[in-house]
């Protein structure tokens, strides 16, 4: 889905940006507005990312230390993150972890920078450290969840 923000005077007109978001990323972004550090303790815990340097024009993406995590029939469906190769060449990378409510035993993994309709499925041409690192990840993520299943036994 796309987000649409105005701010004449603030974000520039006409800017457009393929990097992701989440409804997460919206406390961040407005305590950012607000006046609010990122330490302050008024802002209180958010999994979400500041956009606001995204809006402004002032970065062309966001940085997250954690996996952007999609949720179906309660359990995480598929993780996103944003990876890149020798050559500097960046990726956004969603993880499958389920299809339909079932559980797949092997993520399933695509490059939706490049393939929107997730045809090819790119999971053998990855370093096996990434393909482990990214289920333990979204394992940490959900320890946080008290009513998240975190039964991805997927590598």
């Amino acid at each position: 889905m796309p987000l649409i923000v105005r701010f004449p005077g603030v974000i520039p007109a006409g800017q457009t940006c393929d990097d992701l978001s989440s409804m997460l990323d919206l406390n961040s972004t407005l305590c950012s507005i607000a006046g609010y550090s990122a330490d302050d303790p008024h802002r209180g815990q958010s999994d979400g990312v500041d956009l606001w340097p995204l809006l402004k024009g002032e970065a062309t993406e966001v940085q997250r230390e954690k996996p952007l995590l999609y949720f179906r029939y309660g359990d995480p469906e598929c993780a996103v993150i944003r990876a890149s190769n020798q050559n500097d060449q960046t990726a956004l990378l969603k993880f499958r972890f389920a299809a339909e409510g079932i559980r797949l035993e092997i993520p399933e993994v695509y490059n939706i920078a490049v393939d929107l309709g997730e045809k090819n499925d790119i999971a053998s041409q990855l370093p096996l450290e990434l393909i482990t690192r990214v289920p333990e990840d979204v394992r940490q993520q959900l320890a946080r969840f008290p009513s998240a299943t975190t039964n991805i036994d997927l590598v």
